[in-house]
């Protein structure tokens, strides 16, 4: 090299190439994540770059549009009549260390189950059936030990954020059933509509009503235990205020309809729903925070956040500013409007002959 040419700077900073089509490009990987996850991991990463992609993005980006043309007959065959097992594994190795390996291994599979639980809703929703609840298994015993253990010890401080999404259906049973209903029934005293859907089909059900329950809510509350149609019951003229997970359709249903959100996130992507109800849009409030979700909901938190939803003067001004938004939602699918237009465009394209 000692006769070539000098450069001004150690990297090269001018191999940019267009966002528009490297994004494009990101944005038709994303989809494919769904049948072909074995691409996930490498359209992540090059997902990162999309605000100033460089020539070795986009190359890196062309090599799994190379993967996917040569796969292209492989995929997730998902048979709607069939009763599907749902199964993950987790396993993880902080760089061979023997102290930390155990909280590297618990934080794996709580990013496991994270994912796990967000599969199995998905395919709930698109009408598949399962044979038996999600299973996780994990081969560290100290990371099985600190997730059945309900008592966090001090060295395990740091890791309190993640330990949620392995609890939430490990708690004591119906606890936090018995929680929800004293403050639906006994406290806030407004007539209510709790949907059960169940986990998994089968005998066993991942959540008992208390023993009595419906009985001793005839004529105040009505408990469906299967699919409701949710977007025909808020629609109806008496519903005032809708308890959600905030999962992105339920979201989008409860604006279009008008009704204020009362937010409780879990997992995945529900939180950053419950920002954008929140903190941005303003037409809901946070029944349990997202930094609290390790914790019981007591009854009385219950009671406190459907009151400020009901019938406060906060509920009032969030009831008006969604039914504003609700009546802007809908004259953008009208016949003429420039997004119904480009709707129409998009439908038009990919159903083409």
């Amino acid at each position: 090299m000692t006769e070539c040419k000098s450069v001004s700077t150690p990297l090269c900073t001018t191999e940019s190439v267009p966002s528009t089509l490297y994004r494009s490009i990101i944005g038709s990987l994303l989809y494919l994540i769904a049948l072909k996850p074995k691409i996930m991991y490498s359209v992540g990463l090059v997902a990162r770059f999309q605000s100033n992609p460089r020539l070795s993005h986009l190359q890196a980006a062309k090599r799994i549009l190379r993967y996917v043309k040569g796969t292209i007959s492989y995929g997730l065959h998902y048979i709607f009549s069939s009763a599907l097992p749902i199964t993950a594994f987790s396993d993880a190795d902080w760089g061979g260390s023997l102290p930390d390996r155990k909280k590297a291994e618990y934080i794996a599979a709580s990013q496991a189950g994270s994912q796990l639980l967000w599969m199995h809703t998905t395919l709930a929703n698109l009408g598949l059936h399962f044979s038996g609840p999600p299973k996780l298994y994990c081969d560290n015993q100290s990371a099985i030990a600190i997730s059945k253990n309900p008592t966090l010890h001090w060295k395990s401080k740091h890791i309190d954020i993640k330990k949620k999404r392995l609890r939430w259906h490990g708690g004591k049973e119906g606890q936090g059933e018995k929680e929800l209903e004293k403050g639906l029934k006994e406290e806030t005293k407004q007539p209510f509509i709790w949907v059960l859907r169940d986990m998994f089909v089968g005998e066993t059900r991942r959540a008992q009503l208390p023993k009595g329950f419906e009985e001793r809510v005839e004529g105040k509350g009505m408990v469906v235990k299967d699919w409701a149609p949710q977007l025909q019951i808020l629609g109806h003229e008496s519903i005032r205020g809708f308890m959600s997970y905030c999962g992105w359709n339920s979201c989008m249903e409860s604006i279009s309809m008008g009704v204020p959100i009362a937010a409780w996130p879990v997992h995945s992507n529900q939180l950053r729903n419950t920002i954008l109800v929140i903190k941005l849009l303003k037409v809901g409030l946070v029944v349990n925070d997202w930094a609290r979700r390790d914790e019981l909901v007591s009854s009385s938190t219950v009671e406190i956040d459907m009151k400020r939803l009901l019938v406060s003067k906060e509920g009032v001004d969030l009831r008006k500013r969604v039914v504003e938004m609700s009546g802007a939602v809908k004259q953008l699918v009208e016949e003429g409007d420039v997004s119904r237009m480009e709707l129409d465009s998009f439908v038009a394209h990919i159903t083409r002959s």
